[in-house]
């Protein structure tokens, strides 16, 4: 059932068995496990079935050239509403401490996930996990001879597939709105902003959340367990800011909540341009109807090189040549050269290889490839300590304190996506595949710091960290806030390391194992 939380009684009591806060990636995936079940649960989302300006602003931080409501979405379905259905699993390697990391590793492995991961793929009609290591998957999946060639080269790099989910499936909000209103168990209140985590005064259980509208009803939800899934954010926003009790916040004795703050970084880093028609070939190539591919550093040349993760992908440009040949066709069609033909002769002549090509593509009937291609590197974040999002002054229309965010990059950043770019350039260069033009702006580390900040994700991750010691982090191997016996966190800020992979596959598996920790 469906209801809008402006029509509770203020003051109003909720009962339930479960409470799930926010009905995101997470807490979507959690409530969907809990249909036609015995177990009373109640799911509170802060927006409606639609995008409003008056919710999302909400998001709004206290700098406001950070942006971060830009990259989320504040109403039913959560940011899947704006996802691109990008997936792959975290590294072996992401899971594991790794000496030159600092604070790198998770307490579990990614074996203890792998069951999670595949449940995760058929919800969303992925296809089996196997797939993302089925062998000679590059020719299997990927049509062309690129990957015969790349596949040779004095490996450092893999192959990395990352599949998408596709419409229906990953609009997470209509796909699931359904099944939920017709659970008789299960009740979704909209409009419905949790502003605070009571707990008893040992702060050792949840007693009560409290819930208000932005037009000012307020009432409460009871129940035995709390999921709290705002997102990577949100979820030490509405910790830090339960202070009633413990005036540090709530899961917060350690003073860790909010901090190890990471993103993802992705820079454009080079042009290779193909060299005796090698490297030319069509964009579907690199982009299957399963999915796109990413080239990685293996494990050996992380260790050697001292590395962070990292992904290199491939984005189809069209050089001046070959746009200066696509004007010229359209001018041709409309009866007017005159006026652009030296210009676009000049520029056509850059290349007459390539346009060469292209035209021969055009008179065969196929399509002409691309004859430049950017390199974008992909990269995790270490979690650092200092990277944080803490309560501002400023306060939004709930009267909940805005946030602030510091996330600083450090060298191993910097090193890492140059040395990668470098090592990737070599590769293609060496085998003959294309020439290389690299760009060398990110080389000034103030350059590089703008560049990767001003390019945030939104995959925001680390600030309730998973750690098997409570001094090191917020929530224990299942996702339970340490020392509170009935509150949990899904999402992505429970990742102590966040690899290059985008995290929603993840978000969805750590979501099905505390779905199953409940159920039990």
């Amino acid at each position: 059932m469906f209801y809008d939380g402006r029509s509770i009684e203020n003051g109003g009591l909720i009962e339930a068995d479960l409470c799930i806060l926010g009905a995101g990636a997470a807490g979507l995936t959690i409530a969907q496990e809990f249909t036609s079940k015995n177990s009373k649960v109640a799911l509170i989302e802060s927006g409606s079935l639609e995008f409003e300006d008056d919710t999302q602003a909400l998001y709004e931080g206290e700098d406001e050239d950070i942006g971060l409501g830009d990259t989320r979405l504040r109403y039913f379905g959560g940011s899947t509403n704006c996802w691109h259905g990008r997936c792959a699993p975290l590294d072996k390697t992401d899971f594991e401490k790794r000496d030159w990391v600092p604070n790198s590793g998770w307490p579990i492995s990614r074996d203890d996930l792998v069951p999670f991961y595949r449940r995760a793929c058929d919800l969303l009609h992925l296809g089996s996990f196997d797939q993302f290591h089925i062998k000679d998957w590059e020719t299997k999946l990927f049509p062309g001879q690129f990957f015969r060639k790349i596949k040779s080269v004095d490996s450092k790099f893999l192959g990395i597939p990352f599949f998408r989910a596709e419409e229906p499936f990953l609009r997470f909000g209509p796909r699931f709105a359904n099944p939920l209103k017709q659970d008789k168990n299960i009740s979704v209140y909209l409009n419905s902003n949790v502003v605070e985590i009571e707990t008893d005064e040992q702060t050792t259980a949840v007693q009560n959340v409290k819930i208000a509208t932005i037009e000012g009803k307020e009432f409460s939800v009871r129940a035995k367990n709390y999921v709290l899934s705002l997102g990577g954010i949100e979820n030490p926003r509405l910790l830090l800011s339960s202070n009633s009790i413990a005036p540090q916040g709530i899961g917060n004795n350690y003073d860790c909540v909010g901090r190890y703050f990471m993103d993802h970084s992705f820079t454009d880093m080079s042009q290779i341009f193909y060299s005796n028609e090698k490297f030319c070939f069509d964009e579907e190539v690199l982009q299957a109807p399963a999915g796109e591919l990413f080239f990685r550093p293996n494990e050996q040349t992380q260790i050697d090189e001292g590395l962070l993760n990292a992904g290199i992908y491939l984005s189809g440009i069209s050089t001046r040549s070959e746009r200066a040949f696509i004007r010229f066709g359209h001018d041709i069609k409309r009866g007017n050269i005159s006026s652009r033909l030296g210009e676009q002769i000049l520029h056509m002549s850059e290349d007459i290889g390539g346009l060469a090509h292209n035209a021969a593509c055009l008179v065969q009937g196929k399509r002409a490839p691309y004859g430049m291609w950017g390199v974008m590197v992909q990269a995790e974040q270490p979690p650092h300590r200092d990277n944080r999002v803490t309560l501002g002054n400023s306060r939004d229309a709930l009267g909940m304190r805005k946030l602030k965010v510091k996330r600083e990059m450090r060298e191993i950043e910097r090193h890492s996506v140059l040395r990668i770019n470098e090592m990737f350039a070599m590769e293609i260069m060496r085998r003959g595949l294309g020439r290389v033009h690299q760009n060398h702006d990110y080389e000034d580390g103030r350059i590089f710091q703008k560049g990767v900040v001003d390019s945030q994700f939104g995959h925001d991750m680390g600030t309730t960290r998973m750690s098997s010691n409570p001094k090191e982090g917020v929530v224990d191997i299942n996702c339970q806030v340490h020392g509170i016996s009935n509150l949990y966190i899904g999402g992505s800020s429970v990742f102590p390391t966040g690899g290059f992979a985008n995290p929603t596959l993840t978000i969805i598996a750590l979501a099905l194992r505390i779905a199953d920790k409940l159920k039990k």
